[in-house]
């Protein structure tokens, strides 16, 4: 019944596109296949290769999708960490140099599939993207509690974010590099953990095919703290490498 609603979703979303598109409103399209989903709260979600898509609106700040997960390693679906639905919405908004982005989403983990077992998450980011140089950020998630062993809490993400285009690909766009360095620190959540957990650098290159479509190879490097390794109760075991491909599409 879930998949259904959430099927009838996204058709609904793609059909009004272009009804939206002299209103002033954004459309973003991504597909890509990654070679294991690794959470951002740093645990390894499933070790097979997934595929990750998305379908986004947006409007004068306020935005909304549906992500959808799926695990390529042969398993049966919902049998792994791997297989998921989520729906989100949030509203972003710049205030002089800062930008405020506050949003929340739900997760149907199709492993367990039941609604008892579904998770929501209220996430907030306040970020300096007019700063020079580099762009510092400060992300607070909050989980919803799923059972006893997962517990609601706060996750807190810190990080500095940096873009570097140059160039002119065939489609007359520049390149970018992209660059992320964060950590996390885990404030009682989910498993009454507190503590950092990992720190994680993320790069990827925007090469644009077109005008509205960009594909983007990214690798993830992550190292587990050090009081992570030895703690029964931790998320991260060890440091992970993950490497993958995405395709976008802006309307």
């Amino acid at each position: 019944m879930r998949k259904s609603l959430l099927f009838i979703m996204l058709c609904a979303c793609i059909s009004l596109q272009a009804q939206a598109a002299d209103q002033g409103v954004t459309w973003v399209a991504s597909t890509s296949v990654q070679s294991e989903y690794l959470g951002r709260i740093g645990p390894i979600f499933s070790e097979d290769p997934i595929s990750v898509n998305f379908v986004e609106v947006g409007y004068k700040g306020f935005y909304g999708g549906i992500w959808n997960s799926t695990s390529l390693g042969g398993s049966k679906y919902g049998t792994t960490y791997g297989d998921e639905w989520d729906v989100y919405g949030g509203w972003a908004h710049k205030f002089g140099p800062f930008k405020l982005d506050l949003s929340a989403s739900y997760f149907t983990l199709a492993q367990l599939n039941k609604i008892s077992d579904d998770m929501w998450i209220a996430e907030q980011e306040l970020s300096i993207p007019g700063m020079p140089f580099v762009q510092p950020y400060i992300r607070a998630r909050y989980f919803g509690s799923v059972d006893d062993y997962w517990r609601s809490g706060w996750f807190v993400f810190g990080g500095l974010r940096k873009s570097v285009p140059f160039g002119h690909s065939f489609a007359s766009r520049p390149f970018s590099l992209n660059i992320d360095v964060s950590t996390a620190y885990a404030a009682g959540g989910i498993r009454d953990f507190t503590g950092f957990v990992y720190g994680r650098l993320t790069t990827s290159l925007d090469i644009p095919l077109s005008k509205r479509v960009t594909l983007s190879p990214n690798l993830i490097y992550q190292v587990a703290a050090p009081g992570q390794r030895n703690d029964p109760n931790g998320f991260v075991k060890g440091n992970d490498l993950v490497y993958g491909l995405s395709l976008k599409w802006i309307f």
